[in-house]
């Protein structure tokens, strides 16, 4: 079984669990992927640099949906010919498999065989495979077919019951079963998700003790593989929205333009201003349920997000920031304003990592991408002064009233009246270079989070004069730059 990871104080305080192992890098000629050992995941599926395919994992769902974290064990590596063998054993919720990879120059081959240790109830248990949201709006075959990956979120699944589907020179043959494709979107996932779909009277089904599951996935590659033409809407700067936090009592923390709080089955707004709103439409859990089921048009849809719906490591948590943006976009599309929240890493807002300085990263990018899709507020967990969390909702609502700017992912200009920021923080466990104009600046990372803890008032005065230039953000580390409005176009760019 897998070493247990411990998770030391740094690793704690930044990502708010252990820091991952390094994945295993598969270089076969123009074939490149990384296969996670802790997880079993195989990502990052490129030909000659493109991604053609984001994941193929294997999963054991529950009778709820929820997904059961495997246990790892013996894993093995050798060479079978000119291929490249990996091989592992998982184990979760009394089902046991193996999963083995086949790579050379011209295919990847995945093998999913396992056995249920005892009865297991589930709703699916079998292999899958991700296309990356960036094929949003382009064609593809399915069985051969001429179709397209949907441009806004799909409700219901867009293709069913096929074989293969080829896309961007990469055919994927499913083996094992016919396998159908939903748009993980629906969930914040930046991805398309292709299952089997083993047919059962009912779901949850029971899968007795001995039978055996086994599928396949077979990659192709063609020289044909280019990369999706998808061109970042143009900046612009765009009306901030209004920015709050959820509350049980209707109090007002961190400066927060507006609070939510529960109301049934739904929440009512509060603005500061005395204003109180309550949508027309909403979904407490995440946007599938309005995307599946809403009038033509309404004046106020509401519907909550969180990353973890399918999968729960960092990297899946980040690639959702793409997927909130689509979830809005396409709200937008019947709702004449979209409020999007609570925002939370996990739906029930028990996640420990939401204290970490990666959570409060994860979240200004989440602002970030989001405030540029024009939608009328964004509403996150509140946290104690004390917490990072709490630091860039106050920074960011600060400019309650005033105007965004887009930048990068986790870079974000706010301008109101004489005043002016720039937000940036690095989600990477490497330091970054980053470019600002002059101003006064104000950084949090790993050496100064104490001080926030302790005295959150001395951190928020901590502020160094800054001449302007580039700027060496440590890993996971934030920073603030206060100028005048004429400093806050778009003069930042990231290297």
């Amino acid at each position: 079984m897998e070493e247990r990871r411990f998770a030391s104080e740094r690793d704690l305080l930044v990502l708010g669990e252990a820091k991952r192992p390094a994945p295993v890098l598969i270089h076969e000629g123009k074939v490149t992927a990384e296969w996670e050992p802790d997880s079993g995941w195989l990502r990052n599926i490129c030909y000659d640099g493109v991604e053609v395919v984001r994941a193929i994992y294997g999963a054991v769902r529950a009778p709820d949906w929820g997904t059961f974290t495997p246990e790892p064990y013996r894993t093995f590596e050798t060479m079978e010919g000119s291929r490249r063998v990996i091989g592992f054993e998982q184990t979760a919720n009394g089902f046991t498999w193996t999963t083995t990879i086949f790579a050379s120059e011209e295919q990847l081959v995945v093998v999913f065989a396992g056995q249920a240790d005892r009865d297991v109830e589930t709703n699916r248990i079998g292999l899958l495979l991700l296309h990356p949201h960036t094929f949003a709006g382009h064609p593809c075959l399915v069985d051969g077919i001429p179709s397209t990956f949907p441009h806004r979120v799909a409700p219901h699944e867009p293709f069913i019951n096929h074989h293969s589907i080829e896309a961007f020179g990469c055919r994927a043959d499913f083996g094992g079963d016919t396998f159908s494709t939903e748009d993980q979107r629906n969930w914040s996932d930046a991805s398309y998700k292709t299952y089997p779909n083993q047919s059962r009277p009912s779901r949850p089904f029971l899968v007795p003790r001995g039978e055996q599951i086994g599928h396949t996935i077979i990659l192709h590659f063609s020289d044909a593989t280019r990369e999706p033409a998808n061109s970042e809407p143009a900046p612009i700067w765009t009306p901030l929205p209004s920015i709050g936090v959820t509350s049980s009592d209707g109090s007002f923390p961190n400066g927060s333009a507006h609070v939510a709080v529960p109301d049934g089955d739904s929440m009512r707004l509060i603005f500061r201003d005395g204003t109180i709103l309550k949508p027309d439409i909403m979904s407490s859990s995440h946007f599938t349920d309005i995307n599946r089921n809403h009038p033509d048009w309404v004046e106020h849809a509401m519907f909550a997000t969180n990353p973890q719906a399918h999968a729960f490591d960092w990297k899946t948590i980040v690639e959702a920031i793409d997927g909130q943006e689509a979830c809005a976009l396409t709200c937008k599309e019947f709702a004449e304003n979209v409020h999007v929240g609570p925002i939370t890493l996990d739906g029930n807002d028990e996640d420990p990592r939401w204290n970490s300085l990666f959570a409060a990263g994860w979240l200004l990018a989440s602002a970030c991408r989001l405030a540029r899709t024009g939608v009328a507020t964004l509403t996150y967990s509140g946290r104690g002064a004390g917490n990072p969390v709490s630091q860039i909702l106050g920074d960011l609502s600060e400019f309650a009233g005033g105007e965004a700017l887009y930048v990068a992912q986790a870079h974000i200009s706010l301008r109101k009246g004489d005043r002016s920021s720039h937000l940036y923080a690095n989600l990477t466990d490497e330091p970054q270079i980053t470019t600002f104009p002059a101003g006064r600046m104000r950084v949090l990372d790993e050496t100064n989070i104490h001080l926030l803890a302790s005295n959150p008032k001395a951190w928020r005065d901590s502020w160094l004069t800054f001449e302007g230039g580039s700027v060496e953000v440590p890993p996971h580390g934030y920073v603030r730059i206060e100028g005048t409005p004429n400093r806050a176009q778009h003069q930042a760019s990231l290297h």
